[in-house]
């Protein structure tokens, strides 16, 4: 594949500014004399050998090399390609995605997402489109399997043209406390239904585990904060393309969807920040905890940690990796919401795959995609390793380990990247989970009527920007409760006070507008 010098490469790493060129080499789509992939998924014979580079975020897990090689052997056989698994780390996706993009190296896939700004980098031309006929000649499989709302959840609004292929999984905002079940047994806590019991659980901790800390967090937002606060109020903070934290709505079982003034969330928030203020004095984390970084969950894993907050998506590789481990212990998992309580589905494009507009082989890379996202055998080695070495599906239909602690060291379910294609009907729950859990969510899920709604900041592009640099320093310390008692309320409206200056009620007037004409569009 083409490859670019070491000056181009140098040049795009300099400036995340050079993205902003893609836009002006958007090549039309190439027809070439590639027949449609059959349904059936056999040889073609006419197909010449490609090999792909697949972009996905993530560390790189230890078995990636071995795993692929078996998918790679499947490819070869149905579509005569191979991929080579390629990762942006979690700490440096960030910066190095755009010069992904940018010409950094040779790419015909890459994770695309609402939190790798798909919309941005689609409107500035980074990705190839992908139209009606190219789905029908190169992706047959996912017409036939994906509804056509859910393929169409990466089509940008106000084009009406699809560069991403969202991932034919329906998900949640299902954050749960992740815990020592054997601490609440020891410590005679049935379980946890919100905060206040969260916070019986962590004071036993403290009180009783000198060699461990209750919450080992870290970054700008304390999660226990974050999540807990949102679900008990049942409020969603932000919508997808605002400023951060200009705003939030109430998503409730019947609405209204409307966004809340300062003085209303000031109500909500303020009891919970005094809440971590009494949380953080008692020592249930460090003082440190806003300025490190620390993978929570491993800080779990590894028993630095008695609790760890995370989506329902990686509590299949939490309880695999303490089931190796750690067999004396036992997890617990509890929803942060309160049973009865909304657990909005994320948007459609919350997850998918796009093919970067200087990939040389995008009617391959369409191709390759459809085999990951609907060859059941494909896309199951990729979740969860290769069938017989390191897993069986039981008679409960659960994904159950298999091997030796030595053999599966390192080796974690749903840890592999792939998220941008997962299906919902290939995955399953590791053996030994919680059926109480999973009836939780499906009790409680709905389907959020604004789930995909995307706001456009174009007629508020200089308050949109002015509120994008408002720092967050002030609100993360509150999160953290490092803000004294008495002036916790004082530090919460100063921050407002910035957005007022920065026009933050003309902004919300427009997001509302938009959102009000989106309700009318889908009644």
């Amino acid at each position: 594949m083409k490859k670019f010098s070491l000056v181009i490469i140098l040049m795009v790493s300099i400036s995340f500014l050079i993205i902003s060129f893609i836009g002006g080499k958007i090549g039309t789509y190439r027809e070439n004399d590639l027949n449609s992939i059959k349904r059936e998924n056999s040889m073609n014979s006419k197909l010449d050998y490609v090999e792909l580079n697949v972009y996905m975020i993530g560390d790189r897990p230890p078995h990636t090399d071995h795993i692929y090689e078996e998918i790679n052997q499947m490819l070869r056989q149905k579509i005569n390609t191979t991929i080579v698994p390629k990762y942006l780390s979690w700490s440096e996706h960030v910066k190095k995605y755009p010069v992904i993009l940018a010409g950094g190296d040779d790419v015909d896939l890459i994770t695309a997402a609402v939190w790798t700004k798909y919309f941005e980098y689609a409107r500035k031309g980074g990705f190839l489109e992908i139209t009606d006929e190219m789905l029908d000649k190169y992706m047959p499989l996912t017409m036939q399997r994906m509804p056509k709302n859910k393929i169409n959840g990466g089509v940008i609004p106000e084009t009406g043209k699809r560069y991403m292929i969202p991932a034919n999984y329906t998900s949640y905002y299902s954050h749960c406390y992740v815990v020592r079940q054997d601490f609440m047994e020891k410590y005679n806590i049935r379980s946890i239904h919100n905060m206040d019991d969260l916070g019986l659980y962590l004071e036993a901790v403290k009180q009783n585990e000198p060699d461990i800390i209750p919450f080992s967090g870290s970054g700008k937002w304390n999660q226990i904060m974050s999540y807990g606060y949102r679900a008990e109020v049942e409020v969603k903070a932000n919508l997808t393309g605002a400023a951060p934290s200009t705003a939030a709505f109430v998503s409730m079982k019947r609405g209204p969807y409307e966004l809340l003034t300062h003085e209303e969330i000031k109500a909500l928030r303020i009891p919970y920040y005094q809440k971590m203020r009494e949380w953080y004095k008692k020592g249930y984390w460090n003082a440190n905890a806003p300025f490190v970084t620390l993978d929570t969950n491993q800080e779990f894993m590894n028993g630095n940690s008695a609790l760890t907050i995370t989506s329902e998506a990686n509590i299949n590789m939490i309880i695999s990796y303490v089931n190796q481990n750690h067999p004396t212990w036992k997890v617990g998992v509890y929803p942060v919401y309160p049973d009865g309580s909304a657990v909005i589905s994320k948007p459609d494009y919350q997850n998918g795959m796009a093919v970067p507009v200087r990939s040389e082989n995008p009617e391959r890379a369409l191709m390759v995609l459809d085999l990951l996202k609907n060859d059941r055998k494909i896309n199951m080695t990729s979740m969860y390793g290769i069938e017989g070495e390191y897993f069986e599906i039981t008679e409960s239909n659960a994904i159950k380990l298999i091997g030796s602690k030595k053999r599966l060291e390192g080796f974690s379910l749903n840890q592999t990247g792939a998220s941008g294609w997962r299906d919902s009907e290939f995955d399953l729950p590791a053996y030994g989970r919680n059926k109480a859990l999973l009836q939780f969510f499906q009790k409680n899920a709905i389907d959020c009527t604004i789930k995909n709604f995307i706001f456009d900041p174009t007629n508020v592009q200089d308050i949109h920007e002015e509120l994008t640099e408002v720092t967050e320093e002030k609100l993360n310390m509150l999160s953290w409760g490092l803000v004294p008692m008495g002036e916790i309320e004082r530090t919460f409206d100063e921050v407002y006070q910035e957005r007022v200056k920065a026009g933050i009620e003309a902004y919300k007037s427009e997001i509302n507008r938009q959102l009000n004409e989106y309700l009318e569009f889908t009644e």
